[in-house]
């Protein structure tokens, strides 16, 4: 079915408030699917038909799923707002004709998530929470900023703060979003924390005058930390004065004590704060050992 036809269904079916929500959803998505390398017409379809069955009523809506043989836990049955997900898969495969897999479960999950979620599940969950009409949730000016840096950070956050909405409001959780939100904090929590501390060391660094500061992700590939931090200062003073700022504020901040290698005094000092590890080097001795070469395969990662 052709986008003009599925807009004049929608526009017919929705409330105004929920169309103009649906296509600043559809926006947003193609928007993420550009930054994130995917097809942005699969994208832009998948927050279009996001909402569309959100004009079911709830016994509408619980007919057509047990007419599906779709089954409704007990939390759905009294949250009717969560059922328009399911009913919305239905809609989008059976009245919209769309037969993508990736789209149809986009739909699915987009109010819960789901543990492990593919890319376009996550644009159109997060694309739901930033789209420019939503102006109550907390914190949506970073989240739309992290959007397009880091999707799985950006995922954690919404999580959060979804759950602590919840919890503050005395508001039933789905288990589903607990299930999501345990997942993303497990495999990404941690990650959020390590990208904390670059930003501590990367300001440490730059106050001390160091240069040519680069981040580098090498958790895919080597065991030995998640990320590089690898910049260069121009005497021996700046490298004193740079080690003792990185010490000072990541400790400050997080407790920790690095382990550390080499010399004050020499080209080349390494702190190990375990998932970051920090490389200062004279610009001589940096060109030597060239470790951005050596660690190629790693990502760069932009502060």
């Amino acid at each position: 079915m052709e986008h003009e036809e599925i807009l004049k269904i929608l526009k017919e079916t929705l409330s105004e408030k929920r169309y103009a929500h649906t296509l600043g959803v559809a926006d947003t998505s193609e928007k993420l699917a550009i930054a994130y390398d995917f097809d942005q017409k699969k994208a832009y379809l998948a927050g279009l038909l996001h909402d569309c069955g959100k004009y079911l009523s709830r016994e509408d809506s619980i007919n057509l799923l047990k007419d599906r043989g779709i089954e409704l836990s007990s939390y759905e049955m009294g949250n009717p707002q969560l059922l328009h997900a399911k009913t919305g898969e239905i809609l989008a495969r059976e009245k919209f004709k769309v037969n993508d897999g990736e789209i149809l479960s986009a739909i699915r999950y987009h109010t819960t998530g789901h543990p492990k979620m593919t890319l376009l599940e996550e644009i159109v969950f997060i694309a739901d929470y930033i789209e420019p009409g939503r102006d109550k949730a907390p914190n949506l000016d970073k989240l739309r900023k992290l959007a397009y840096r880091d999707k799985d950070l950006c995922m954690h956050y919404i999580l959060k703060d979804t759950l602590e909405y919840l919890k503050n409001r005395n508001i039933a959780i789905d288990p589903a979003t607990q299930m999501t939100y345990d997942y993303y904090n497990v495999h990404h929590g941690e990650k959020m924390e390590s990208k904390e501390k670059i930003k501590i060391i990367y300001e440490a660094l730059s106050a001390k005058k160091s240069f040519d500061i680069k981040v580098i992700d090498i958790e895919e590939i080597s065991s030995i930390a998640d990320y590089f931090v690898i910049a260069s200062v121009s005497n021996e003073n700046q490298m004193l004065a740079a080690i003792d700022e990185v010490d000072e504020k990541v400790g400050k901040a997080t407790g920790e004590s690095p382990k550390s290698e080499g010399q004050k005094n020499s080209g080349w000092y390494l702190l190990d704060y375990g998932d970051v590890v920090v490389h200062l080097f004279r610009e001589e001795d940096r060109e030597f050992y060239d470790l951005e070469h050596i660690w190629s395969d790693g990502k760069e990662v932009e502060i």
